[in-house]
């Protein structure tokens, strides 16, 4: 165990850094507004002055599986390490300035609880029927190959939602909404306007949770919408539809076995969500790299009986008509309950579980988004450095995966991108994102823990007392050189933005090892960082 005095310094980049990545830094970078044209007197999100925080309390149950590793042939390991990690930043903590609360024992402080535009602390609806909820919400991710889940074979993109069962007690819990405070951000975009930033999955367990507690629908409307009737409601719905809403609607539905055909829905249910999952992961070798992975799931779902067809009927028009009237009702009622106005809500693609794991406040009201082909020129770039073979192996692997995740995910990202920017935020796009893919990945299963995988995006942002910007995440350990080159990297990526901004690197062990922190993000069960263990307490 680590001493919370241990001095945890300001991140150095490599000098020889520089001059390699400056042309790749150019080409993307995103001119931002002057401060002096933007109000003095808005909140930044970036550069809050955080006062107080509260983190999660350490735990030490990381053993390895001695029965899996024998069959694996490889160390498995059961449990989670969280002890350098809130050291460090403890010790940081004093050097900034802010005071830290622990929790009793550990939990996931941020996906527990949220801040609303008041800066009121509430914690999320609870409901017997949250599983049955989050169930359905996959069904017609997967069914509608809305999320990574169904757009890449990587398993690392398997976690969903809906998961969060330990609250702050301390806090107020929602009347309605189920939302995970890892999945949501309220920040303020460059005209003023305070933003709700949702990821879309709570949307629809918000709406089941409601649906299956048998709630008057008619008495949420005059919540939501106290001048409008259920009626009125359902009349303006109609008025606005767009071609193919309906149709589009009514997928949803029978995905979410609202709609049934002949007696069938298209409810996958948890047995054949993993069936699912292992489907694409044990055939991804097998496809054509022109073929999307989504069209050959479904198609090969069908014909396996996972899935039903869907084929659209006239009669389910109504029905779809009614089930959007309901989500119309859903959206207001987090927009009230969130405390901003429904034009001020934003619902973002899943891009991943949580949004923290792909977006974080920028400079200036703007916005980092994770970018993979901006991940592989940074990549390509680091070739003209010396390195090691270990480090150059390693290198190849981070390419070939950010290459492989840009054609998989690019598309969903850039829906993220459009989403961002209408709701009037400068999307800053972010080399943040290293996923490491081993040359015999897809022929192994389960994946082993250990890897390289590596995320900066889930970060600690703020000011100190002495005006000093920070950004703090976890560090990286790859090949002999190259896991310290890749934070060098990101750390003159931000730096382009805030020149003397100061980045802070934990998870590591006096020795500077970063196991730990490597560990959190190459677990299946774990993939959170320092933002989703903390939870700012007060701030200016």
């Amino acid at each position: 165990m680590t001493n919370h005095k241990d001095n945890v310094q300001p991140y150095c980049p490599q000098d020889n850094l520089r001059g390699i990545l400056s042309s790749v830094f150019a080409k993307w970078k995103t001119q931002l507004p002057k401060t002096e044209e933007i109000a003095s007197h808005l909140p930044d999100d970036f550069d809050k002055k955080i006062k107080k925080i509260l983190l999660a309390a350490d735990i030490q149950t990381r053993v390895q599986n001695p029965l899996k590793s024998a069959l694996g042939g490889k160390p498995f390991w059961d449990g989670i390490s969280f002890v350098h990690t809130p050291h460090n930043l403890l010790s940081i903590a004093e050097r900034l300035g802010i005071a830290v609360e622990r929790t009793s024992q550990f939990c996931y402080v941020r996906d527990s609880s949220l801040r609303l535009a008041d800066h009121s602390l509430v914690t999320p609806y609870s409901s017997k029927n949250l599983q049955q909820a989050t169930l359905r919400t996959h069904s017609s991710n997967l069914y509608c190959s809305r999320t990574a889940a169904s757009h890449t074979a990587n398993q690392f993109f398997n976690i969903w939602s809906g998961q969060t069962r330990s609250y702050v007690a301390r806090a107020k819990m929602l009347s309605y909404t189920y939302i995970e405070g890892g999945n949501v951000y309220i920040v303020t975009n460059k005209r003023g306007e305070r933003k709700a930033l949702v990821g879309v999955d709570h949307l629809v367990q918000t709406f089941h949770m409601l649906e299956l507690e048998g709630r008057s629908w008619h008495d949420l409307s005059k919540i939501a919408f106290p001048n409008k009737t259920y009626e009125k409601l359902q009349g303006q719905i109609v008025s606005q539809l767009k071609p193919g809403e309906i149709e589009a609607a009514a997928r949803e539905m029978f995905a979410q076995d609202l709609l049934q055909h002949n007696g069938k829905s298209g409810l996958i249910t948890h047995k054949n969500q993993l069936d699912f999952m292992l489907m694409k992961f044990f055939a991804y070798g097998k496809f054509k790299e022109s073929v999307r992975l989504h069209d050959v799931l479904y198609k090969i779902a069908l014909e396996k009986g996972i899935i039903n067809a869907f084929e659209y009927q006239a009669s389910d028009q109504r029905v779809a008509v009614d089930y959007l009237t309901k989500i119309h009702i859903v959206k207001g009622l987090l927009a009230k309950e969130l405390g901003v106005r429904y034009g001020d809500l934003h619902f973002v693609t899943q891009v991943n579980y949580h949004l923290d794991l792909f977006i974080t406040p920028g400079p200036s009201h703007s916005l980092f988004v994770t970018n993979y082909a901006m991940c592989v020129d940074l990549l390509e770039a680091m070739k003209g450095l010396q390195l090691s073979q270990t480090d150059l192996h390693h290198l190849e692997r981070y390419i070939v995966t950010a290459k492989k995740l840009d054609s998989e995910l690019g598309g969903l990202l850039k829906e993220v991108e459009t989403e961002l920017q209408q709701a009037g935020f400068d999307v800053v796009r972010a080399p943040g994102n290293f996923m490491y893919e081993s040359a015999t990945m897809y022929s192994e299963f389960p994946m082993p823990s250990g890897g390289f995988n590596i995320n900066f995006m889930n970060a600690l942002t703020g000011r100190s007392d002495a005006g000093a910007q920070y950004y703090i995440t976890h560090g990286a350990q790859a090949g002999d050189n190259l896991g310290k080159m890749l934070m060098g990297a990101f750390c003159l990526f931000l730096k382009q933005y805030v020149p003397q901004i100061e980045v802070y690197y934990i998870g590591q062990s006096p020795d500077n090892d970063f196991s730990e922190a490597m560990d959190w993000w190459n677990r299946l069960e774990t993939q959170s960082g320092i933002h989703c263990t903390t939870l700012e307490l007060e701030w200016s």
